[in-house]
């Protein structure tokens, strides 16, 4: 048989489809790479929404709110954690904010220098050894030593440079307005002459009231069963009693002379296991001349006094189920992660 010729451009195009087949293989896996970089960027943006939901968010949502003032789980789980998680913080937080929204009005201000030297105080204290009465004993850190000092109190404790100073600086405008209110205590005030009966339940108060209502003295239920040793022997008179003295101003200045209170608790968060109380106000007087006691009383207490008229007027929310389980699991677990 007679061979057959090549065509000249056969070789010439097998070639070219050579390269194409080949050619095509590189674009191939380049845009196999080009698919897997997009993929591997999306990653973060796909990622980030679940990471932010389930580590950021519940750091950030709002816990407690005084006026315009928010206070994020994030700082409160600080504060809770420095607090041994006494469940009073809460009070304490918005306290601390009603003194810094306040303190202006006040003419009172904290500065810069008050800070550093207040920080500086309480780390060289914390290095004293000895009586701390012995002032020969007491030395202020050098710089050096009081900055490692304070770098390991923030790393202990969690909180930023600004966190910690702005912290500093509520507790001296505190110690500040507590100066100012306590030095314009006056010397007179309106006054209740105050009996109490002290018994160790609900059921024991009912009795004591029931026993009043029936025709006996308070006087002599109070001599019979009350647990207060102080004024068991006088019937119960506790004498002259100003508002801001004891708790239960809401209760026993609402009296009226002669009339007895409805049982109080002692603790009313545990009101099963608590004491109980019953008033009665024999006198009152509108202005009166407070004796030493009481006037120390009110001195020590004028900070928190103004706090309790003061608070009324802002707007204080709690903006986080406490009282749900599941949330306060939430917390006890972030608690103890931080070493609590």
């Amino acid at each position: 048989m007679p061979k057959r010729k090549k065509k000249k451009n056969e070789t010439v195009v097998a070639s070219k489809a050579g390269s194409r087949t080949a050619g095509g293989g590189r674009k191939g896996r380049r845009a196999g790479v080009f698919i897997a970089a997009v993929i591997i960027a999306l990653i973060p943006i796909v990622a980030y929404p679940i990471y932010y939901q389930s580590r950021v968010a519940p750091f950030k949502q709002p816990v407690l709110t005084v006026d315009n003032t928010v206070i994020d789980m994030g700082y409160f789980l600080k504060r809770a954690k420095m607090a041994g998680g006494n469940p009073t913080i809460l009070q304490q937080l918005a306290d601390e904010q009603v003194v810094k929204l306040m303190a202006p009005a006040f003419g009172i201000a904290v500065t810069n220098q008050e800070i550093d030297n207040a920080l500086l105080y309480t780390a060289s204290t914390e290095n004293i050894t000895g009586n701390l009465t012995d002032n020969s004993t007491a030395r202020y850190l050098t710089e050096s030593e009081f900055k490692s000092w304070y770098r390991q109190r923030l790393n202990d404790s969690g909180f930023s440079d600004a966190e910690y100073k702005d912290m500093t600086r509520t507790n001296l405008l505190a110690v500040k307005l507590q100066q100012y209110l306590a030095q314009r205590v006056t010397t007179t005030a309106e006054q209740i002459h105050l009996n109490v009966i002290v018994v160790a339940n609900s059921a024991d108060a009912a009795k004591a009231k029931a026993r009043i209502k029936a025709g006996e003295s308070f006087a002599a239920v109070a001599r019979e069963v009350s647990l207060d040793t102080q004024s068991k022997d006088k019937g119960g008179d506790i004498g002259w009693i100003p508002r801001g003295v004891l708790p239960y101003d809401s209760t026993t200045f609402s009296l009226n002379v002669g009339e007895v209170s409805n049982a109080v608790a002692v603790n009313p968060t545990t009101p099963t296991t608590s004491q109980y109380l019953l008033f009665m106000v024999s006198e009152k007087a509108a202005v009166r001349e407070l004796d030493d006691s009481s006037t120390q009383v009110l001195k020590d207490r004028a900070l928190s006094n103004w706090l309790a008229q003061e608070e009324p007027s802002h707007s204080i929310i709690v903006n986080y189920d406490f009282n749900n389980s599941a949330n306060q699991a939430w917390i006890n677990w972030q608690l103890s992660k931080a070493g609590h």
